[in-house]
């Protein structure tokens, strides 16, 4: 009997195994992140900048708020980029950007990291989120911000 629990408790581990690798990030560049399937999670690296203008931040019933960013492949501004939505906090939450003033420079972006770090837009950043293709272009829903 005891030997037949050991194997049931075995044969479960590749079963949980496989089951959690469906909820993994896949790391992809800033140009393949579109090209996944809706709320596919995924990890993509780059650095944040801020939109031309200064539209109002997205809120929602159960959303605080957050901005739409564009996530860039290069520090200079270059290569592919992405939209990103990423929320924001007047509190310095991990994950989450401070809230922009009205009238916003780059200097103003502060991005809380989930290590607690607090970072600037000429960091680089890999951040962690679902695919959302209801909108278009479609949009990573930032849920993680990490650096590299």
């Amino acid at each position: 009997m005891k030997r037949f629990q050991i194997i049931a408790i075995l044969s479960t581990f590749p079963l949980l195994f496989a089951a959690s690798c469906g909820n993994q990030a896949a790391a992809v560049a800033v140009n393949e992140a579109c090209k996944q399937t809706e709320k596919r999670a995924v990890k993509v690296e780059g650095y944040f900048r801020l939109p031309q203008s200064s539209e109002p931040p997205l809120t929602g019933e159960n959303d605080p708020g957050s901005y739409m960013l564009l996530l860039v492949e290069k520090e200079n501004g270059t290569g592919s980029f992405i939209n990103v939505q990423v929320p924001f906090t007047g509190s310095k939450e991990p994950n989450r950007l401070d809230t922009l003033p009205a009238s916003y420079t780059y200097n103003d972006l502060h991005i809380n990291t989930d290590s607690g770090a607090q970072i600037s837009s000429g960091d680089k950043v890999a951040v962690s989120g679902r695919v959302l293709k209801d909108s278009k272009p479609c949009v990573v829903q930032v849920e993680k911000i990490e650096e590299p």
